[in-house]
């Protein structure tokens, strides 16, 4: 869903390239058939403040999510590491309600509920488990379905009132604080999708989706059809990605005891010469010029 959004809004403002698409697509992206901005004409604070001030979100989404105790979710769904229980303990909601409310968003394509694959701690009914490592429970993540939702309940919301933004000033300074988690995850969902282009080019198919537990979070854990598994990681970042970041994803590996016959990268702003002597078959590096490929 998020790669055809990704592709009508290329389209639409073709003068948009490489960090400027992705940024822009972060916060605009969902709203391709509805709404023309004049990003031309206007800086992009201009644009998120006349998003902001406007009723054009309102308009265009089914308006019982900005109402509560949708609303209250939703925004601390955003703040948080997107856990189901996360966003209800934040929301300080009781299990049944965030059940409702989750089954509610689902049914109106707000959003999708990503399962965790990780394997139980307890493997059999009298196992022993650490005191430590008692309390912790295997949650499923759930995604906003377009972008626009996720910058709007994130930074327009909490400052949203009946006439516009309550303060214009302090609403650009805590976007600009915190604009790359946002950008972020919309680099790893397009890079996942180029991911599965890549080897659709081989003839392979894959499932691939994000994969967390007790230990860690891979930003793609994916099987291909011929029994392969890939392990990926993104980077939204002005630094290069060196060899030590590599190292460090292959302890994670090891410590969640995954498979990995193929280690892949994604990174806006390239890698060390170190890491690019490694490149091969199995160890893919690709940077953010290479979502072209996704046109």
């Amino acid at each position: 869903m998020i790669k055809e959004q990704y592709l009508k809004f290329s389209k639409k403002y073709p003068f948009l390239i490489n960090t400027q698409l992705i940024e822009y697509f972060s916060v605009f992206g969902g709203l391709e058939k509805s709404t023309t901005f004049n990003f031309l004409t206007q800086s992009f604070d201009e644009s998120l403040l006349e998003i902001a001030n406007s009723n054009i979100v309102y308009n265009n989404f089914p308006f019982f999510i900005f109402q509560e105790p949708f609303r209250t979710f939703l925004i601390n769904l955003t703040k948080s590491d997107a856990k189901r229980a996360t966003a209800s303990k934040r929301s300080k909601i009781g299990f049944d309600l965030a059940k409702s409310i989750i089954q509610e968003l689902e049914s109106n394509n707000i959003i999708r509920v990503v399962q965790s694959r990780e394997e139980p701690l307890r493997q059999f009914p009298k196992q022993k488990i650490k005191k430590e490592l008692r309390d912790y429970k295997i949650e499923p993540k759930i995604y906003l379905n377009y972008p626009i939702l996720r910058f709007w309940f994130r930074f327009v919301e909490p400052f949203k009132s009946e006439n516009g933004l309550k303060n214009e000033r302090q609403f650009l300074e805590k976007f600009h604080n915190r604009k790359i988690k946002l950008y972020s995850l919309i680099f790893e969902h397009l890079s996942t999708e180029l991911l599965k282009l890549h080897f659709k080019k081989l003839n392979i198919s894959m499932n691939c989706n994000s994969f967390w537990d007790i230990y860690s979070e891979f930003d793609m854990y994916c099987q291909t059809s011929n029994g392969k598994y890939v392990v990926g990681e993104c980077k939204y970042s002005n630094r290069l990605v060196t060899k030590a970041q590599l190292v460090k994803l292959e302890y994670k590996i090891k410590q969640s005891n995954l498979n990995s016959d193929f280690i892949v990268f994604f990174a806006k702003s390239g890698y060390s010469k170190e890491l690019e002597k490694l490149k091969s078959d199995t160890l893919l590096l690709f940077t953010l010029k290479d979502l072209k490929l996704l046109n």
